[in-house]
């Protein structure tokens, strides 16, 4: 999930990022997300980042999967402890989804 914020009102909302398949400019530094090619079809959601700030996180939600699932795959060779190494992925997804703070 990535966190945007609705446009207007300024209210943060997670979104699943494989949801989205078109975004577009709003004409005053927003998006508009769509989840079909066909703007007709399906929901559309403004937010206040840019199309460029959108692509961005989704790009960055999309590499930490990847990250992730290596990572949890060699730390639960190394440590043996599946415990410790869910607890750690835990933490550390929710710190990426902006639901704990960076310490």
């Amino acid at each position: 999930m990535i966190k945007l914020t609705f446009n207007g009102v300024n209210v943060p909302m997670m979104i699943d990022p494989a949801k989205i398949a078109l975004i577009e400019t709003d004409g005053s530094g927003g998006s508009y997300l769509y989840d079909s090619f066909n703007r007709s079809d399906g929901w559309e959601v403004r937010v206040k980042e840019s199309p460029e700030e959108v692509t961005k996180k989704i790009l960055e939600y999309k590499l930490a999967m990847v990250k992730y699932s290596v990572g949890f795959a060699q730390a639960l060779r190394d440590s043996g402890d599946p415990e410790w190494v869910f607890d750690n992925a835990e933490f550390k997804m929710s710190e990426l989804a902006g639901l704990e703070e960076p310490q």
